[in-house]
């Protein structure tokens, strides 16, 4: 190391008595000199630049990059404390701190010049962290320094070998009180911003070069997580928080480190963690921001539409989220409701709804849940009565549309099993165009989307659909063939039945000829959204939307030739699919009330663009389904939750119904005898 080899001479000293400030300048460029070769002038130097005027600063800023640039050999051969000086000098960096380096350009270009030295010794010291770093110096020094790069020079942060060392730094040691930082590879994640299929792959190459799956990754923020929570008393809530957030960021990386984090394990973990943290007695502003950090988590994996979802609710996450949604607090940390974890409560919640949407499994493990919930639990209807209304959208309100979305599902899907309203579909040749159930057709091996009653049938109508088809990029071709939009498809063509009524009349409001129909439905919000449209309007560029290029094929059929049928387009989490639904009024025929059954509204299930509902007037097997549950619930002394319950109340439904076809079969076989 560069050692001073004199004093300073006099000159351009001003003669006369000195000022206080003027003397304290000299006194401290004295002491920043000497911490060029004296440890403790150093020291003492970092605790008071924070204090030091801009130009004081820059000059403390040239030591200690003069003292980084030291090449590690000559380090270790010149210094009897060699680690202590160079910690000393990098925790001098940050303690200059961010504001000092995002000054001016000079400053920031400073530190950009000097981060390759920076990086080195970063890198040297992680190799012998857990032998001479005892306090958790290097710890702090790591992640205020990516912290500084992320505001400074962020782009060093998408480096292959900035990412590696803060998976390193992140893996640690094994042992139970071994280093680890959380913060740079948060810092690495946020870099990426939008960019997250770019970071998905950085990533996973360098987990490979480190040797790391993504289960051995998550699973050591499971493992650490779990054991910071084992010891309720004294959680160490800053590093829970930052564990939590980490495990966020890897749900989002996508790829392989998203599968790893939708596994059962790391559900469990995270409702584990998120009671724990509602039955702590002691409130504060800290608990707090965990616990929004864990709700928040929880939702970035619900956004994926996966089985994770069965594991949130079997774990026990809808009777933790009324307690969820009480828990926020003021600053002075006293327990207070508040919109934080509220919100996030409810978006949890919306969540789930979207997820029942798509899954008649996640539609039983929730009914499941519920009636547990309904049966026995007083504490959780308390609190389900006394969650905090702070806004328009309340905790309380969306979770009674949640279960009553739930049972209108719940009793939808058990007609479907019993082989009510079956789909339709059409063969895409246009010579045959047969009309029957989708279950009995064919689908284009490509696209999945375009259906054929027979083989010869395809190939006849190859030469027209080969244009479109193989104009689908790999894209598009994943959103038509994507497997949990079946039951959304599904359920849109009975809702388009069930409202056919009102649609048509708006749309003739609109101004829309009937031919020219097209309903877009999203899923994605509730009351769920129908938005009428002309259908010519969404096929102007087919080459940015080519998967509609293939429904392009059967709407320019003409109006004789398509039988009754419209196209629907069906939005979920930010995309769009197509989708072709049959009409049918048989399915949705008013039948009789049994006696005794109270005539109840249904819960607006559809809006459309103008908020106002869409309302089927008639008494459907759906709705007689519903009303039958609930009367069925009282006399068997059980919730409407309850399995028998609702077998009974759809059987009853799809008796009363077959009774309606056959008497209006019969009906239909006089007037024809009549007229012959």
């Amino acid at each position: 190391m560069q050692r001073a080899t004199g004093r300073r001479s006099g000159s351009g000293r001003r003669s006369g008595s000195r000022t206080v400030g003027a003397s304290f300048n000299v006194s401290m460029e004295l002491l920043i000199e000497n911490a060029r070769t004296k440890l403790e002038c150093l020291t003492l130097v970092n605790n008071n630049s924070a204090s030091f005027p801009p130009r004081l600063q820059a000059r403390v800023f040239d030591i200690l990059r003069q003292h980084l640039q030291t090449p590690i050999d000559q380090q270790l051969c010149n210094n009897d404390e060699p680690y202590n000086w160079i910690t000393a000098s990098l925790e001098g960096t940050t303690m200059l701190g961010r504001a000092f380096f995002e000054r001016n350009a000079t400053n920031r270009k400073s530190f950009a010049d000097c981060w390759p030295h920076i990086f080195k010794w970063l890198k040297a010291l992680l190799v012998i962290r857990d032998e001479y770093d005892k306090d958790g110096r290097y710890s702090q020094v790591l992640r205020d320094t990516y912290s500084i790069c992320y505001y400074v020079c962020p782009n060093v942060l998408e480096e292959d070998e900035v990412i590696e060392l803060a998976v390193r730094a992140y893996m640690g040691t094994d042992n139970l009180n071994g280093h680890y930082t959380s913060e740079p590879f948060i810092a690495c994640v946020a870099q990426y911003g939008e960019k997250m299929e770019v970071g998905s792959c950085i990533m996973e190459k360098v987990l490979e070069r480190c040797d790391i799956t993504a289960e051995d990754f998550v699973d050591k923020i499971v493992a650490r997580i779990n054991r910071i929570i084992a010891q309720a008393s004294s959680m160490d809530l800053q590093e829970l928080n930052n564990l939590i957030h980490t495990l966020g960021d890897a749900v989002y990386l996508r790829r392989s480190l998203t599968r790893a984090s939708l596994r059962s394990s790391v559900a469990s973990c995270l409702v584990t963690t998120l009671k724990t943290l509602l039955d702590d007695k002691v409130h504060s502003l800290h608990l707090v921001q965990v616990t929004r950090t864990v709700l928040s988590c929880v939702f970035a994996s619900l956004t994926f539409i996966t089985k994770y979802a069965y594991h949130i609710v079997e774990e026990g996450i809808l009777i933790l989220l009324p307690k969820a949604a009480s828990f926020d607090a003021d600053p002075s940390g006293h327990p207070k409701p508040g919109p934080y974890c509220e919100s996030t409560a409810i978006s949890i919640i919306e969540q789930l709804r979207i997820c029942c949407v798509c899954n008649v499994k996640m539609v039983d493990f929730c009914r499941e849940e519920l009636e547990k919930l309904y049966t026995s639990n007083v504490q959780f209807k308390s609190l389900r009565d006394t969650s905090p209304k702070t806004s328009g959208l309340t905790f309380r309100k969306i979770w009674d549309s949640f279960v009553a979305l739930l049972l209108e599902s719940s009793v939808l899907h058990r007609l479907f099993e019993m082989g009510y309203a079956p789909e339709s579909g059409t063969c895409a040749n246009r010579v045959c165009l047969r009309l029957g159930s989708r279950a009995h057709f064919k689908k284009c091996a490509r696209c999945t989307f375009t259906l054929y009653c027979s083989h010869s049938c395809q190939k006849a109508d190859w030469s027209s659909h080969r244009i479109r088809c193989k104009a689908l990029n790999d894209e598009h071709l994943e959103i038509l063939r994507l497997p949990y939009l079946h039951l959304p498809r599904k359920k849109a063509a009975f809702y388009i039945n069930r409202y056919r009524d009102t649609i048509v009349r708006l749309s003739q409001e609109k101004g829309i000829l009937e031919r020219d129909l097209a309903v877009r439905i999203s899923y994605d919000q509730f009351p769920f959204r129908m938005e009428l449209f002309d259908w010519h309007e969404i096929l102007k560029d087919l080459e940015e939307h080519p998967d509609f290029g293939v429904v392009a094929e059967m709407l320019h059929q003409t109006e004789v030739d398509r039988r009754q049928w419209l196209l629907v387009v069906i939005r979920m989490q930010e995309m769009e699919h197509p989708c072709i639904v049959h009409v049918d009024h048989k399915w949705t025929k008013s039948i009789r009330v049994p006696p005794h059954t109270s005539m109840e509204h249904d819960q607006v299930s559809f809006i459309n663009e103008d908020g106002k509902p869409f309302v089927c007037e008639r008494n459907d097997a759906l709705r007689a389904g519903i009303l039958l549950a609930k009367r069925y619930a009282v006399e068997m002394e059980k919730v409407v939750w309850n399995d028998s319950v609702l077998s009974r109340a759809t059987e009853k439904v799809i008796k009363e119904f077959e009774h309606e076809l056959l008497e209006d079969g019969a009906q239909a076989e006089v007037v024809s005898t009549s007229d012959k």
